[in-house]
């Protein structure tokens, strides 16, 4: 069965940024707990949940207010983080070159993140995401959904699609929400904690570098 459209994750799969979340969750973490929060507890643990997830798993038992200042704390150290790039942020390699083939083939596409408004509208100006993407079928986290899952699927009804599409995600938590969804395809993008994780899940029908090595895919998918 051929595939109908594309949802891309953002963090860690368009923008090799994992060092940057560390950074800013460890200091969080620090703050909140009293403990550090590495890059195994990221990606195995935290991976693809929403900020108020993994907060609440970090410090159990506050408010809301709590947590929504907890988290525009850590996403505004890393913006800073990412804003300190020599050279600036780029994403992937091979990304673009795909968005422009995805385009010319007319196969829908968009990207569906855990991260907040205030990152995705950085990213939307610093990739120039409104150059491929129709932003206003982005999904993120504004509240409205209660997992990786629920996005995932709502992105599927704004490209106007069935949920026979491909999903390019990178933590657990957000394989996990795509492998629950009947027809979905999963690329990951290759993470070597995870590799003896990968198994578990079949719709994974390949784990990538970069994008370069997904543009002859494309054909054999849609």
């Amino acid at each position: 069965m051929k595939l109908e459209g594309i949802v891309f994750d953002f963090n860690g799969t368009l923008f090799l940024d994992t060092p940057l979340h560390v950074a800013a969750w460890n200091e969080v973490s620090l703050k909140l707990c009293n403990k550090p929060c590495t890059q195994e507890d990221l990606v195995t643990i935290y991976g693809g949940m929403r900020n108020n997830q993994i907060l609440r798993t970090m410090r159990p038992g506050m408010d809301n207010e709590f947590y929504h200042k907890a988290s525009l704390e850590k996403e505004s150290l890393y913006r800073k983080n990412a804003a300190r790039i020599d050279g600036g942020p780029k994403l992937v390699n091979g990304a673009i070159e795909l968005f422009e083939l995805l385009k010319k083939r007319n196969i829908p596409f968009t990207i569906a993140t855990a991260s907040i408004k205030e990152n995705v509208e950085f990213y939307i100006e610093t990739f120039h995401l409104d150059n491929y993407f129709d932003v206003s079928k982005i999904i993120y986290d504004d509240g409205n959904y209660h997992d990786k899952k629920e996005m995932y699927e709502e992105a599927a009804k704004r490209l106007n699609i069935s949920t026979n599409m491909l999903v390019f995600e990178d933590g657990i938590s957000g394989i996990k929400a795509a492998s629950s969804i009947d027809g979905v395809k999963l690329i990951v993008m290759d993470v070597e904690l995870l590799h003896p994780l990968y198994p578990d899940y079949p719709a994974i029908i390949q784990s990538i570098h970069d994008y370069i090595e997904v543009i002859p895919m494309i054909d054999k998918l849609f």
